[in-house]
């Protein structure tokens, strides 16, 4: 059997785009230039996650500035002298100052709202960014910037430490599987004749792709206000006696003798001690 001159072709066309995709992909060839693979698990960046102090994320769609909230003591500034630690630790706490302890976030939103942030969402990906590993690292030319989505990225993540040094993060396009996705970590701006791309988890692009009102603290509901027992409510209280009323009533009589005057009357007096004088003779 005779393949005829358009079979042929269209053959050798997909073997010849089967094997682009595997050296290009797979073993990480692209355009006829080898491009080496060093190591795998390292770790992206070298910070801890408690040194962030500001956060900027920019996607296609918006751009969001964060910034760690100060801590009471911050906030408090010098210790009051001991008399007025007395006075405040004797003063009753209001309403209001009741209302105001909810528990605070850890970062607040500055753009483009301000307000407190979701503290798990930044939690997320500042995670990631901490404790996250490349499995592993491509060198590529410059050229080749576009292939990997890093011309027009998905997001880009600008963090500054508590002492003061920034670090950048660029996250481009996923790989044909979907398995990992291309990012850059403190890219060079110039000078540098190669892209060193790492392939980090989906994870990344989970943790940035998330709305506004995600990024947003949730509103806290009211306090309702404490109200008084049933029992306090419904009790109705016993009434007093007016004064006028209580002025007018007569006293208490004196009290009664016991002895029975019958018992008195019925007793025969002492005839020596009679006190009734006698008749006179006649």
């Amino acid at each position: 059997m005779k393949l005829n001159s358009k079979t042929l072709i269209l053959l050798l066309l997909a073997c010849g785009l089967g094997g682009f995709v595997y050296f290009y992909e797979i073993r990480g060839g692209g355009k006829g230039q080898e491009q080496q693979v060093q190591g795998s698990g390292q770790r992206i960046f070298a910070f801890e996650e408690s040194q962030v102090q500001a956060l900027t994320l920019t996607t296609s769609g918006q751009r969001l500035e964060f910034v760690k909230a100060p801590t009471p003591e911050a906030k408090s500034g010098a210790s009051p002298s001991p008399g007025k630690q007395t006075e405040q630790a004797t003063e009753k706490p209001t309403e209001k100052q009741s209302e105001s302890k909810q528990p605070q976030s850890q970062w607040l939103l500055k753009a483009p709202e301000e307000g407190p942030a979701n503290d798990a969402s930044v939690a997320f990906l500042l995670s990631l960014l901490a404790t996250g590993r490349s499995d592993r690292t491509i060198k590529a030319p410059l050229t080749q910037k576009a292939d990997f989505g890093l011309d027009q990225p998905t997001a880009t993540i600008e963090l500054k430490l508590n002492d003061q040094k920034t670090h950048r993060f660029v996250l481009g396009k996923p790989d044909f599987n979907q398995s990992f996705w291309y990012a850059q970590a403190d890219p060079a701006t110039s000078g540098t004749p190669e892209l060193s791309v790492l392939l980090v988890s989906p994870d990344f692009n989970n943790a940035v792709s998330r709305p506004l009102s995600e990024w947003k603290a949730a509103p806290e509901a009211p306090t309702p206000a404490p109200s008084a027992s049933p029992s306090a409510e419904n009790a109705t209280p016993s009434p007093e006696p007016a004064p006028e009323e209580a002025s007018s009533s007569p006293e208490s009589p004196p009290p009664v003798d016991n002895a029975s005057p019958s018992s008195n009357s019925s007793a025969s007096p002492d005839p020596g001690t009679s006190s009734t004088p006698a008749p006179p003779a006649e």
